[in-house]
């Protein structure tokens, strides 16, 4: 365990057998490393996902089995309670970052404390666990400045942004009733009290389509969510 953790990555993890190799030698490559916690939050998996995981030994792996099998945003709430950095970020075990991503999204918020909320550019990826340096990283994921009118159109903090644990004191926890669109009510919110968002211009991760993912396989729902939360904050847009 890592005393005094600069940040906690949060990972929602339920079968993942399929990509936890993968995501972990991705881990373990991160620079910054001996300065992070990263909690494995693991809901109930049934598969290999946790004897892979105990194969893998360096003090800032942190293995939570939580005793039921929870939401992937239930699953962060609960990630946010045992965070023990004041900045946080997520990490789907899906997806893959660069090897820097972590140092350099962690270093912009601790010299700029008037960011709330950093993010980057994400590549799309259609091919399971192709490594960073292996892509295409060109075919990139919409990123706009935040603001009112560029959330409406787009939630470019997406899947690999990095905040500030003080922002749930602000405005609460994400909103589990939004089982695909949690994050975007939680950075619509945020901006309507007024946090400041940043976008870096770097690609600092690949962010894989799984066809049988929880954003890609209900994209009705996920659609009819983000409806429901951009009528909710239309006000902003006045």
């Amino acid at each position: 365990m890592i005393d005094n953790p600069r940040l906690s990555v949060i990972v929602s993890l339920y079968n993942a057998e399929k990509f936890i190799r993968g995501f972990m030698d991705n881990v373990m490559e991160q620079d910054g490393l001996d300065h992070m916690q990263i909690l494995l939050m693991d809901a109930q998996s049934t598969d290999k996902t946790a004897s892979i995981i105990h194969s893998y030994n360096h003090p800032s792996l942190d293995y939570v089995m939580l005793r039921d099998k929870l939401s992937i945003y239930e699953t962060w709430n609960r990630g946010i309670a045992l965070a023990d950095a004041p900045i946080i970020t997520n990490w789907n075990a899906d997806d893959r970052r660069k090897f820097n991503s972590l140092q350099t999204q962690l270093s912009f918020m601790e010299n700029n404390p008037e960011t709330d909320v950093c993010y980057g550019h994400v590549a799309w990826s259609y091919k399971a666990n192709e490594k960073f340096d292996e892509a295409n990283i060109y075919d990139l994921y919409p990123c706009y400045d935040v603001s009112a009118e560029s959330m409406m159109e787009n939630n470019s903090p997406h899947c690999m942004p990095m905040w500030r644990k003080s922002l749930h004191q602000r405005f609460g926890l994400f909103d589990i009733t939004y089982p695909t669109a949690a994050d975007f009510d939680f950075w619509m919110r945020c901006l309507e009290g007024g946090a400041k968002f940043q976008k870096l211009y770097e690609t600092v991760g690949l962010y894989y389509y799984n066809p049988n993912g929880l954003s890609t396989n209900s994209q009705s729902s996920n659609m009819i969510e983000g409806a429901k939360i951009k009528e909710k904050y239309k006000h902003l847009l006045k």
